[in-house]
């Protein structure tokens, strides 16, 4: 069985707007599914706007063909619009390993309290968030999921022609090429790196990523800090890191 327990916040005036479109999907998908035991949509007590799925399914393949139904392309579609921007993703997926109301003697016992032991994500459990212009971005580790990090991770796909706009952030950032050739700005540097190859920005240095060749262009990137705003050098604005404002892909120039 596939389990997922899901943490959303909704934007403030969102919550009917949110509840409308998240019931379509639960009602759909526990209607038009045979592969979905359980599909449940709970309200946080003490604050109205907090919310936790928890859905079940047969297995990964079932958990799978949830993901191509039409009703849950069209949650997709909503939930950037109902949803805060760190919100709305997988925090916990994982394989069912024994039911009842105790665990197997093998299991590991200790304190419930404290902070979480660690986190494991599933790359299909995971919904990506267009950027625009052909780039987008399967988001990792953060606050809305690892409270206590001090880690936003996660990794950007750039079509070919396609980059951000020069811009620095308000922490680190450390960028890893897994596919592709990426034309990198850092600066007053400006490289080519390839599958491998690494870059670091400091807090406030300019820089950007474009894919001028002609196959995809994958990165995975780690910032320092578990709140990254993202300033637009062209503009001056600055826009929380995965917002609905910074979908901000463009043709590479």
């Amino acid at each position: 069985m596939e389990a997922l327990i899901v943490l959303l916040r909704v934007r403030p005036g969102m919550r009917e707007a949110f509840l409308d479109a998240i019931r379509a999907d639960a009602e759909a998908s526990r209607r038009l599914e045979p592969g979905c035991l359980r599909f449940d949509v709970i309200a946080v007590a003490d604050d109205p706007n907090r919310f936790v799925l928890y859905e079940c399914y047969r297995d990964a393949d079932a958990f799978a063909a949830h993901r191509r139904t039409e009703h849950f392309r069209r949650w997709r579609e909503a939930a950037p619009l109902v949803l805060e921007p760190e919100d709305g993703q997988v925090n916990w997926h994982g394989t069912r390993l024994w039911s009842g109301d105790q665990p197997p003697a093998e299991a590991p016992t200790g304190p419930t309290d404290g902070p979480p032991a660690g986190l494991v994500l599933r790359r299909h459990a995971i919904a990506s968030l267009d950027r625009g212009a052909g780039i987008h971005t399967v988001p990792y580790i953060g606050r809305g999921n690892a409270p206590g990090s001090r880690l936003t991770t996660g990794e950007t796909d750039f079509a070919p022609g396609t980059a951000l706009p020069l811009h620095h952030h308000n922490v680190e950032e450390q960028v890893l090429v897994l596919e592709g050739d990426a034309d990198v700005e850092i600066g007053d540097r400006r490289v080519t790196l390839g599958p491998g190859d690494a870059s670091w920005a400091p807090a406030g240095v300019l820089h950007r990523f474009a894919n001028r060749g002609k196959g995809p262009l994958r990165i995975q990137w780690t910032y320092g800090g578990d709140r990254v705003t993202r300033t637009i050098a062209a503009t001056g604005e600055t826009v929380e890191h995965l917002s609905l404002r910074d979908r901000l892909g463009i043709a590479a120039d």
